[in-house]
């Protein structure tokens, strides 16, 4: 398989949640239907993401300033995650 079509078909991750270690996210997707967990894992995994990035972007604002602006060939991560939470009301 060619690195492209790998990088198409997405990374397969299987894992089990403790209650006992992570009783908080355990509660959230226990109380979801099997079929909804992991995208729900991701959602919570991408917000996750934006808030280290927004706090290293805090503690280095020199790098804030050096980024480009964001192209508008596809909506960005905190765009997608507005649009889900809005489709879940």
């Amino acid at each position: 398989m060619s690195k492209e079509q790998e990088d198409e078909k997405g990374i397969r991750i299987q894992m089990m949640i403790s209650k006992k270690i992570c009783p908080e996210l355990h509660a959230q997707l226990a109380a979801i239907p099997s079929r909804h967990r992991s995208e729900r894992l991701r959602l919570l995994a991408t917000v996750g993401l934006l808030t280290l990035q927004g706090e290293m972007q805090q503690a280095n604002p020199e790098r804030e300033k050096r980024q480009s602006t964001p192209t508008q060939e596809k909506p960005g991560a905190a765009e997608r995650i507005t649009k889900m939470l809005g489709e879940r009301s």
